[in-house]
């Protein structure tokens, strides 16, 4: 039987997870061993001060190791970012082991301790392993961040060929340094033995720098053509990873500290954060869902060590140029050099802080040019069509939002009106901005958090409710000119639809009726004209006139249902009345109607819209309210035709926009003619329901 492939899988994964445990045994190892180093000496305060980057090396060691430790707990993918990270924590442990080395052997201006027992070339050896170490993990770290992921083969080769060069380079010190007799042999003995390996040493301290610019090109590539949580998490790599190396080669162009100006340990200070910035950011960015909180602390981090760094450099850079000038004092140079790099602090941090907004934020860094951008363009160039449409692109483009979706509320619900980004309600966390104009709400902006969001942050909250203010006016036309629209689709809708009904009617009942009619007369004219039976005929003539009475009754319902018979026969008061008569005899009905001849002309669309609105009000109070009286009135005032209906039950509350079946046409008939309807409780206070409709007596 043949070994399956999860078979062959397991004992990989067992020896990957045994390879992972041994090197997190090792850093610790290594931390242990120099933590014993300095405790055999007897006098720890002495490394607090004359050599604290033992202590920096150690902590840094701690980190990486912790970084490590948790990333490859996280997920088996990172399992190649975690071996990265410990081969970082390693190297710094093991370089601060050396440096413990050299401090406890007396041959070496030391005190006695554990490093007489080591042979000076193998400290030289594990000194340049190292170093070389430290720079060179550091270097390639990137390549497996964030998901662990294997680099490109270009990119092994490169890993390989740095790597094989360091091999090359410390081969003779492993050779000689071992062999030598002198208790103070140094790497100068190889120097001078050999011409090509005192030749390599700058190339080989270049190198991993030179890799990292490598790298750092690669890191922008990849944040540009990245999206959504990957593309954060590299942004947050590119800056760290780029301050720390920018310290590295800033360190080589300039010879920091050879003259004492600055002190080393400035050196040292300014790359040890930078370098515990870039184990926090490994650590975090792969950990964390949710990276506004790290914006927040990133942003002025990265302004503080920009702004240390360039005005460190413009002072340096200054007061070198002016040192090569004759007749001036170096106190006058450093004078000069320092008050214009004061002066330019100010313009400088204004500058930095552009530069770290659009670095961390993109286009979102400059919010309110969104908002100008939006209102010149629905000002100047988008059709009445694509005003919502070009909303929720700018949104989605300028402020880096994966999706928007504007809604305008309607009297028949929420309506979308436009829509951009993602589509799937399920992809992630939204954000809502109630849109509201004059006290009411008209609409909603909704927004797709970033990937990695929990919550906008405070900036892009602002912006939105800003542009919320400025939205709530639009969509509310927007959302009229949407009513309108719907309004007019479903007059047309319900006029084809009466057509249609008309059509049936007439078809399959007038219709037939009349051809039997027809049919009947005509047999008995046949049977007339033949001498027949004279019974016969009656028969038929009656039959036929009680069709023709059966027609005449389906005219009038067909006739009926197009507009009340009694608003043509009796006027609307008398209409209304009539209405009032056929509620319950449990309803007491009062009606406050005017004489026919004291209403003025009435337009037959609001002849047909009042009786309509107190019909169905009746009916609502007849079925639901519960009411034992109920009062009816008209009246004119100035050009309105005001219908009221209140009633003593249990009615609706206060409703300005109706949205159940029955009170939904009625604001539906009043709206239609020009006119409004409000339904809410007895202005008097009074228990119950008043329905108000206010109509045009005359159309335009």
């Amino acid at each position: 039987m043949g070994v399956t492939p999860i078979e062959q899988a397991v004992p990989r994964t067992r020896a990957a997870a045994v390879v992972d445990v041994g090197a997190a045994l090792l850093c610790a190892a290594l931390v242990l061993l120099c933590l014993a180093l300095i405790a055999s000496t007897g006098d720890l305060g002495q490394f607090s001060h004359a050599e604290w980057r033992v202590g920096r090396n150690l902590a840094l060691a701690g980190c990486y190791l912790a970084a490590g430790i948790v990333v490859r707990g996280r997920s088996r993918r990172l399992a190649p970012l975690a071996r990265c990270l410990f081969a970082v924590s390693a190297t710094m442990g093991l370089f601060a082991v050396s440096v413990m080395l050299e401090r406890t052997t007396s041959a070496l201006g030391g005190i006695e301790g554990m490093g007489e027992h080591v042979h000076i070339g193998w400290f030289r050896l594990i000194m340049g392993v190292s170093v070389l170490g430290m720079h060179g993990t550091q270097a390639v770290l990137p390549l497996w961040f964030p998901d662990g992921t294997s680099p490109g083969r270009a990119w092994r080769l490169a890993v390989l060929a740095m790597a094989g060069v360091y091999v090359v380079y410390l081969a003779p010190i492993a050779w000689y340094g071992p062999r030598s007799a002198n208790p103070k042999w140094s790497t100068w003995d190889v120097a001078e033995r050999h011409d090509w390996w005192r030749l390599m040493t700058e190339p080989v301290v270049w190198m991993p720098r030179l890799f990292a610019v490598a790298v750092l090109v690669w890191l922008v590539l990849r944040t540009y053509r990245a999206t959504g949580l990957t593309r954060r998490r590299l942004t947050v790599m590119l800056v760290c990873y780029g301050v720390y190396w920018a310290i590295q080669i800033g360190d080589k162009v300039q010879d920091i500290g050879e003259d004492g100006d600055p002190a080393y340990w400035v050196y040292l200070l300014m790359l040890g954060p930078a370098s515990g910035a870039l184990a926090f950011a490994t650590l975090t960015t792969v950990l964390a869902d949710d990276l506004t909180g790290l914006d927040r602390v990133l942003r002025p981090l990265l302004v503080t060590v920009g702004l240390t760094l360039g005005l460190f450099y413009c002072y340096r850079g200054l007061y070198a140029i002016l040192n090569t000038l004759p007749g001036r004092s170096e106190e006058v140079n450093a004078a000069f050099a320092s008050g214009v790099a004061v002066l330019a602090l100010r313009p400088a941090a204004g500058m930095l802080l552009r530069v770290v907004d659009l670095l961390l934020y993109g286009r979102r860094a400059k919010p309110y040019e969104m908002l100008r951008a939006l209102s010149d363009e629905l000002s100047h160039r988008v059709p009445a069509d694509d005003v919502a449409r070009s909303v929720v692109d700018t949104v989605v483009e300028r402020l880096c939002m994966p999706a928007a979706v504007l809604e305008a509320h309607t009297r028949h619900g929420a309506r979308e009106l436009a829509r951009a980004g993602g589509t799937g309600v399920d992809e992630g966390p939204w954000h809502l901005v109630e849109l509201r104009h004059r006290g009411e709400d008209v609409g909603r902006l909704t927004v797709r958090l970033r990937p990695g969001q929990r919550s906008l942050d405070a900036n892009d909250r602002a912006v939105l409710d800003v542009l919320g203010d400025h939205l709530g006016p639009l969509v509310q036309a927007i959302g009229l000119r949407e009513e309108l629209r719907a309004g007019r689709e479903r007059i047309v809708a319900a006029r084809e639809e009466e057509r249609r009904r008309l059509r049936r009617d007439l078809h399959d009942g007038l219709g037939p009726a009349l051809a039997g009619i027809r049919l009947r007369l005509e047999t008995a004219a046949d049977v007339f004209l033949a001498d027949g039976p004279r019974e016969q005929v009656g028969r038929l003539i009656d039959a036929a006139e009680e069709d023709t009475a059966h027609s005449i009754t389906e005219v009038r319902r067909l006739v009926d249902g197009l507009r009340p018979p009694d608003l043509d026969e009796r006027g609307l008061p008398e209409a209304l009345r009539r209405l009032a008569l056929r509620m319950p005899d449990s309803v007491r009905v009062e009606t406050r109607l005017p004489d026919p001849g004291e209403l003025p002309e009435l337009a037959a669309a609001c002849e047909v819209a009042a009786y309509r609105i107190a019909a169905e009000a009746l009916i609502n109070v007849a079925k639901h309210a519960g009411a034992s009286a109920v009062v009816l009135s008209l009246r004119v005032d100035d050009e309105s035709l005001v219908l009221e209906i209140t009633d003593n039950g249990t009615g609706p509350g206060p409703v300005e926009r109706p949205g159940g079946v029955g009170l939904g046409s009625m604001t539906e008939r009043a709206e239609e003619t020009g006119g409004n309807l409000r339904i809410g409780p007895r202005p008097d206070g009074v228990p119950g329901t008043r329905v108000l409709a206010l109509l045009p007596t005359q159309l335009m």
